[in-house]
């Protein structure tokens, strides 16, 4: 077959390629949620157990705020002020964002390896890698342990945040994305208030467990993604679609708008004070005003 045959088979391929294409969501658009759900269990299922991930996302930076102002942690971390132990603020502001930023990086250096060994392999790796970091965080008996352990978490947990949304606008048909992608968004507060449950429960122990209890849960939100990870099959198109694409492909033209529609999202939920409400344990403490430390940190992450 010549070079000008070839070329003509590749346009007609093209050419009933994008009809069908365009059929196929014609048909998902037009598709009613009960009947997706119906029609694709599968496909609602993966994205709803990735989100598994961020809900470990959302519970990390929240447990850490919410442990400056147990007793235990402060007597084995803090230091004596005024008859006093506390954490210092810059400690305070330090541990806070070590995680946020930790996110950060490892959300932008998740594309690299999603697009080089697929999703699968990425998701599997990050699960053995949240153990070993809470490896980390659970032995910490000084703040600089902590901080790298809350760096390390923060880099891996990042990448749960890149991967749930990309199974969600990927594999699920066009009227069950909104939801799904929804849902991701709600596994956030999921995890704050898992976190605040359990540092309310666990706060006046007066042993290291404390505040070792709370970082020993994330094993165990862990162990579900642990147990599936392996039988998880990534879809064969998704390398085919991402192929040759770049960073900059998100701000051209045709790619513009959902660009800026999803940093939009994320943009806004981080704005509403999410990390500052960490601070609330503390702020609480100091007003000697426990008791109503759990009520409205409960309700504030309802209402956020």
């Amino acid at each position: 077959m010549g070079i000008t045959d070839h070329d003509a088979e590749n346009r007609w391929l093209t050419a009933n390629i994008g009809e069908e294409v365009q059929g196929a969501i014609e048909v998902e658009t037009s598709m009613g949620f009960r009947t997706a759900i119906k029609l694709y269990p599968k496909a609602v299922a993966w994205p709803v157990f990735f989100s598994l991930g961020v809900i470990m996302t959302g519970f990390d930076p929240q447990i850490m705020g919410n442990l400056y102002g147990v007793p235990k942690f402060q007597e084995d971390f803090g230091y004596l002020y005024k008859g006093k132990m506390i954490i210092s603020a810059a400690w305070q502001s330090g541990l806070s964002m070590g995680s946020p930023i930790g996110q950060v990086v490892g959300a932008l250096a998740a594309s690299y390896p999603m697009e080089w060994f697929g999703r699968k392999w990425t998701f599997l790796t990050c699960v053995i890698l949240t153990a070993g970091c809470v490896f980390i965080q659970f032995f910490a008996r000084s703040l600089p342990v902590l901080l790298v352990g809350e760096l390390l978490g923060g880099l891996v947990l990042g990448c749960y945040a890149v991967i749930a949304p990309a199974y969600a606008s990927e594999v699920c048909p066009v009227a069950l994305r909104g939801v799904l992608t929804a849902y991701i968004n709600m596994c956030f507060v999921i995890g704050q208030f898992i976190a605040n449950g359990i540092a309310a429960a666990t706060h006046g122990l007066n042993t290291h467990w404390a505040y070792s209890i709370p970082f020993s849960i994330q094993w165990g939100l862990g162990q579900p993604l642990s147990s599936q990870a392996m039988i998880i099959e990534t879809d064969r198109l998704e390398q085919e679609m991402e192929a040759g694409t770049t960073y900059w492909d998100c701000f051209k033209r045709v790619n513009l708008r959902r660009t800026e529609i999803a940093i939009g999202v994320y943009t806004i939920q981080v704005f509403s004070g999410i990390y500052l409400i960490g601070y609330s344990t503390y702020f609480f403490t100091l007003c000697h005003n426990a008791s109503l430390l759990l009520k409205e940190k409960k309700g504030g992450n309802v209402c956020t």
